[in-house]
């Protein structure tokens, strides 16, 4: 299609979006309500430091955004993407039941659970989703960005509901509700099937009805492996400290296969592969800044702001509902710009749209450390400085994160697609093991009764955050003339600008 859509609503897409949409929201109403929780139980649970607390954290969201380069493989070449969204999505809501139940063993069962549920689910969503626009079509970016607007309906919801709840009444109560929105995100799916056209079925002369070795066909014997990982990933994150010397060796092998990947193609795939790979890096780099929402931004709102209003102190968890309150506010609004922008011609390039998303990472870490020299006497900031952190770390994330998902299912071939996209959330996972590294910087004894001190150890962290961001996004800004170039080429071959 080479019309340009002008406007945002679910009947100017595919029809699949709107199942879909609603899929991924439950899921990730379920993802961000175990995120909002986990540091604070596991030191009120266990009585874990928050250096620990941080360790775990970003073991398993490491892990998380790790196994959808599996997923993606495996949906590619053996499963398809219906059959690995369903059976991931599964794992994850059992995952969920189990960290409704009290006990450590429950808790890194229940973890390991929705580590391996989330590879076979997150990349192929976003797979699927891509398929369901064809090359040229310029709802494409508009489309991505409606569906990361139901990312954030959920993830707006599950801080208010889960955390609230399992703050107040009980955290198994609040992991519990997590585990009913992976199971309505199911049922959503399953429902919208009929509307794929086609799309997310096993791939042609697929081997998944085949035997193997072990008397299973592929398809059974990936259902088993799913649940021979959990014991492995338990004991990844048991073992945290031990973790970070797994993951270069990953990073390396990853980056290789990606390099193989764009050599043994030929003209235009080769040089879009490089490009999503060198893409990659800042955005890592992005979510190194932007996930520390839940960590280190998430005790400093425990700890250091004022959360009184009329009277009533705010749970710590619910500020984690701003951000994706301003993407459900924002994004429409984005999407509509890109759509416009493409219209007229004057849509920015991908790497541009990268700067505009890192900047804004970096000046929120900014804003944090100036918050720092307005305490009262009590070491407490007033709460509007954490509202407009979120809310510029959103303007930034709506530049970088859909757009990033767009970008891959456009410049990817599509015999790899969800290789591709599971190889971009592995680029995620570092950003999130980055970020549980850089929250160390700010760790304060849970325990401290001098805020004042604490305080100005969140500073300093925090401006050694912005300073790094800063330089990350003006080299972005530097380099991305030299990409802009792959952009070019699919504008002229698909008839419009980006």
């Amino acid at each position: 299609m080479n019309t340009a859509v002008t406007t945002v609503s679910f009947k100017d897409h595919p029809p699949g979006l709107r199942y879909l949409f609603f899929a991924e929201l439950w899921e990730r109403f379920s993802f961000y309500g175990l995120r909002a929780m986990l540091v604070f139980y596991v030191t009120q649970e266990y009585l874990y430091s928050q250096d620990k607390a941080y360790g775990i954290y970003a073991t398993y969201t490491a892990l998380v955004y790790t196994t959808p380069i599996i997923g993606g493989m495996i949906a590619d070449r053996i499963l398809g993407d219906r059959k690995a969204i369903i059976f991931g999505g599964i794992l994850i809501a059992i995952g969920h039941v189990c960290l409704a139940m009290p006990g450590e063993w429950f808790f890194f069962g229940g973890l390991s659970f929705i580590i391996s549920g989330t590879g076979l689910y997150k990349s192929n969503i976003s797979a699927l989703l891509g398929k369901l626009y064809e090359h040229g079509d310029h709802r494409r970016d508009a489309g991505f960005t409606l569906f990361y607007v139901g990312i954030n309906i959920g993830a707006f919801l599950a801080p208010l509901i889960c955390g609230t709840v399992g703050e107040l009444y009980g955290w198994h109560y609040g992991f519990g509700l997590a585990a009913i929105g992976m199971i309505v995100g199911l049922i959503f799916f399953l429902r919208g099937m009929p509307t794929m056209e086609g799309h997310g079925l096993p791939p042609k002369n697929s081997i998944y009805q085949k035997p193997t070795l072990v008397g299973l066909n592929w398809e059974q014997a990936i259902y088993l492996l799913g649940f021979l990982s959990i014991p492995l990933s338990a004991l990844m994150i048991r073992n945290h400290e031990d973790f970070g010397h797994i993951l270069p060796i990953v990073g390396i092998a990853v980056i290789i296969y990606v390099l193989y990947m764009a050599y043994s193609s030929k003209g235009d795939e080769r040089s879009n592969i490089l490009t999503i790979l060198v893409l990659m890096f800042f955005f890592t780099s992005f979510f190194a800044l932007f996930e520390q929402a839940g960590s280190s931004i998430n005790f400093f709102t425990k700890l250091q702001v004022n959360r009184e209003i009329f009277g009533f102190e705010l749970p710590a968890t619910i500020f984690q509902s701003l951000n994706p309150l301003f993407i459900i506010l924002l994004g429409p609004v984005i999407a509509h710009v890109w759509i416009k922008l493409a219209a007229a011609k004057k849509e920015p390039y991908t790497p541009f749209k990268f700067f505009l998303g890192l900047f804004p990472a970096a000046l929120g870490f900014a804003v944090l450390a100036l918050s720092t020299y307005f305490g009262d006497d009590k070491g407490l900031v007033s709460l509007w400085w954490i509202v407009a952190v979120y809310f510029i770390h959103t303007v930034g994330e709506l530049c970088i994160s859909p757009v990033a998902l767009s970008m891959v299912t456009k410049l990817a071939p599509a015999r790899a697609t969800g290789t591709l996209v599971g190889i971009l959330y592995v680029s995620l996972a570092y950003g999130n093991y980055f970020a549980g590294m850089f929250a160390k910087l700010s760790s304060v004894d849970t325990d401290v009764t001098e805020a004042t001190a604490s305080l100005s150890t969140y500073g300093e962290a925090f401006a050694s955050i912005a300073y790094i961001g800063f330089g990350i996004a003006f080299l972005m800004l530097i380099i991305s003339p030299f990409l802009n170039g792959v952009f070019k080429r699919e504008g002229k071959m698909k008839g419009y600008n980006e």
